[in-house]
Parts: C-alpha cells; sequence; structure tokens
C-alpha cells in the first residue's frame, strides 16, 4: 500500500511561526497530491462578562470572524490555484480536545504542528497529541526553512516500519531526497558463549 495525505489538518496559533507551518503545509500538500488542508485556529476558551455580553453581545463571534479572515490572507499566498481544497476554522475551547476532535471528524491522514524552540519544557501538547492522534503527526521546528533532502527510516521489519519506508520512497522519488534506512538491534545476554567477542557477534547479527 502505498500511503497518502489525502486530508491534511494543520494546527494554527495566530503566532509568526504560523507561516512556516502554511508554507510546510502547502509543500506537503502539493507533494502528496492531497484532497483537503484543513488550518485549524484555537482559541481558549474563556467567560465574557456579563456586562460585557450585554454591551457586546456579538463580540466572540466578530473576533473569531476577524481572526479567521486574517488566516485566509496568509493561507491564500500558498494555496492559489484552489489545489488541493483549503478549509479554514477558528475554533473557541480547548486546543487538544478541539485539535484531536477536528481531526476525527474530518478523519485527517497527518496533523501538522509547530515546534518553539524558545521554550525551556515546550512540546508538551505536541507529545500528548502524538499519544492520543489516530494518525501520522509531523512536528515542524521553529525557523526551519522546511524541505526534503534527507529521509531517515528506522526500520523493525513491522507492517508499520513498512508503510514509513514506502512512504519514504515516494517522497525520495518526487523531491530527489535521499534515504537513510536505520535499524537498531541488540547483542543477547550469552554471546560470550560462542566464543565469539562482542564485535564479532555483532558482525554475524548484522549479516
Amino acid at each position: 500500500m502505498m500511503y497518502k495525505f489525502d486530508k491534511i489538518l494543520v494546527a494554527l496559533d495566530n503566532s509568526p511561526m504560523d507561516e512556516e507551518l502554511i508554507k510546510s503545509a502547502s509543500y506537503i500538500g502539493h507533494l502528496s497530491e492531497s484532497k483537503e488542508v484543513h488550518f485549524i485556529n484555537v482559541i481558549k476558551d474563556f467567560e465574557t462578562p456579563e456586562n460585557l455580553s450585554k454591551q457586546f453581545p456579538n463580540l466572540i463571534e466578530d473576533a473569531l470572524k476577524d481572526r479567521e479572515a486574517n488566516l485566509e490572507e496568509k493561507v491564500k499566498k500558498h494555496f492559489a490555484n484552489g489545489k488541493p481544497k483549503v478549509v479554514i476554522k477558528v475554533i473557541k475551547g480547548h486546543i487538544l480536545k478541539e485539535v484531536l476532535s477536528y481531526s476525527s471528524k474530518i478523519k485527517s491522514d497527518l496533523i501538522i504542528v509547530g515546534r518553539k524552540n524558545e521554550r525551556k519544557g515546550g512540546g508538551v501538547l505536541n507529545t500528548r497529541i502524538a499519544r492520543r492522534a489516530s494518525c501520522s503527526l509531523m512536528i515542524i521546528p521553529s525557523e526551519s526553512a522546511f524541505r526534503v533532502d534527507n529521509v531517515l527510516v528506522p526500520l523493525d521489519f513491522s507492517e508499520h516500519s513498512q508503510l514509513a519506508f514506502e512512504l519514504a520512497i515516494r517522497i525520495a522519488r518526487k523531491t530527489g531526497a535521499k534515504i537513510t534506512i536505520q535499524n537498531v538491534y541488540q547483542i543477547p545476554v550469552g554471546y560470550h558463549y560462542t566464543g565469539k567477542s562482542k564485535k564479532e557477534f555483532a558482525s554475524i547479527m548484522k549479516v
């Protein structure tokens, strides 16, 4: 089976890194011949004071519409020809819950998120998404100048690693990227009973 990302979900946070994620999504979307790319921005759910709600009944709705229009301006620069189809959603709620819920709703094949390197202890959200998502996850580091030149494929001879290898081949054919295959193995505890040194036994296992 040749794995494809027909539906991609990109989590934006209205920060300067959104530009990098949008560029990456455009690159991957065209590379994978994706059908749809969904951009979601989750605004933290909060209670509006009663006096403000009465004075400005459409405050939250207007803010969501304004944010959505702002994202549309950013996205259309990289998705000008209408392919793949682009959907933009700004949602009020808890980011982890909403990203996973939306991903499940559209049955996405890939979730793209960013990682800001300057924050100590950052990446907790990405780890939680990786543990709970039912699809592939791509993490784009900040200032990565995203492109695919080298692909590392760790193999354990399982069905899942076979899918990873097939995807790497697909990417390499389209980009000219170099593929490096990695397999990590352990030397049995009782190797010395064979009369071989650790290095000799490792060479035997490697073959």
